[in-house]
């Protein structure tokens, strides 16, 4: 007899539901008239969906001790107030599917998005090479041609390819010398047709680091992401992105430089602090890079995308939340280490430098390691089974 999980299978139909929202709204699919039509008439359904599990969920909310209630109450109030301020539909699924993922372990939604995640980029690259859809091409003076696979821009690709890389070491906690040449050829792939060349960079780290936690060397990994100041790897990395960007100076030679090996981060990172005000709550802010697009270029913006995670957080989401963010990141660290859980607080410290310079950190549709946020509101003080 087959038993059914409910309250695993109500957090993965939101999980699904969201990522062929995300899987639609991220390729070039959606120049088929079909996937359009998904597209423009998707998020109406895919919210009531989310509600209706959101409510037989309730049923399984138990056992929470006041002090996390309060968290609870606090996070999801702050949640809410920004959703109201900058109309961000990401932020909204991230809310449910966060109260979705109630006692859930982390190790099931890694699976699952591997799981969902893999096939999809496979087709996308397979429909992109035979024409079926377009294979953007992004055409950079320095690096020569780059391209998306299906994608709509070159560095969302690789952010693709590098999440899933996240997600199978997570599973498999330390690989082999066959994965590690298997790994190195998929990572010098990428770097030849996207030129991502920080996604490149993290990507041969992860390599290495996963490598040597199988080996008689895992002290010198443990010695560094154990350590006490790693916990802070997130504020560390919110810090460094925002001051660089605040205080870039196009006179400064040497922030010319690193801005030019950072793909102009640092210049449209000062751009939005000249011409956006940070708020409490957020705000709604229209991004516009030179990725694929449906929609005709706005000469009246221009281009203004802000790439690091952390600035969109400030700008976008605002004050309260990125705060909020920021603590439950650092509890999530402490916790990964308190639990031994090696794999964890690997992956958690690329993806917080990856931040630095990625906007990708609060995507659903390419960071499954989010969900451990859901642990550390509704679980922190037990459970650490939810983190194995």
């Amino acid at each position: 007899m087959i038993r059914i999980d409910i309250n695993k299978l109500l957090f993965t139909i939101g999980y699904v539901v969201i990522l062929i929202k995300i899987f639609i709204d991220s390729s070039t699919i959606q120049a088929i008239p079909f996937f359009e039509l998904i597209k423009n008439n998707y998020t109406a359904p895919a919210t009531i969906i989310l509600i209706i599990l959101s409510l037989f969920k309730i049923n399984y909310i138990r056992n929470i001790s006041l002090k996390n209630l309060i968290g609870l109450i606090l996070v999801f109030s702050s949640l809410l107030l920004s959703i109201y301020f900058s109309q961000s539909s990401s932020l909204r699924y991230l809310m449910f599917l966060i109260f979705l993922a109630f006692n859930i372990e982390l190790r099931y939604i890694v699976k699952t998005f591997l799981i969902i995640k893999l096939p999809i980029v496979v087709l996308l690259i397979s429909l992109s090479l035979s024409g079926v859809i377009e294979n953007f091409e992004f055409i950079d003076k320095n690096r020569g041609a780059r391209y998306a696979f299906g994608a709509i821009y070159a560095t969302d690709f690789a952010a693709s390819i590098f999440y899933l890389q996240m997600a199978y070491y997570y599973l498999r906690k330390n690989i082999n010398i066959l994965e590690v040449l298997v790994s190195s050829v998929i990572t010098y792939l990428v770097y030849i047709y996207t030129g991502a060349r920080v996604s490149v960079i993290l990507m041969t780290l992860a390599i290495t680091i996963f490598y040597l936690a199988g080996t008689r060397f895992s002290w010198i990994v443990k010695s560094i992401f154990k350590n006490k100041i790693m916990s802070f790897i997130f504020v560390i990395g919110f810090a460094i992105s925002t001051i660089l960007s605040y205080t870039y100076s196009y006179t400064d030679k040497t922030m010319v430089l690193l801005d030019e090996f950072l793909s102009g981060r640092l210049r449209l990172g000062n751009l939005a602090f000249n011409n956006y005000d940070i708020k409490l709550f957020g705000q709604k802010i229209i991004l516009q890079g030179n990725g694929w697009t449906q929609h005709e270029w706005d000469s009246s913006i221009g281009y203004n995308f802000i790439d690091a995670s952390y600035l969109q957080w400030l700008f976008i989401y605002g004050i309260a939340v990125t705060v909020i963010l920021l603590v439950l990141l650092v509890l999530v660290y402490k916790k990964g280490v308190e639990v031994n859980n090696l794999p964890l607080i690997m992956i958690l410290s690329l993806i917080a430098i990856s931040g630095v310079i990625d906007h990708h950190l609060l995507n659903l549709g390419m960071n499954p390691f989010i969900f451990a946020l859901a642990v550390i509101i509704f679980n922190r003080d037990k459970v650490d089974k939810l983190w194995a």
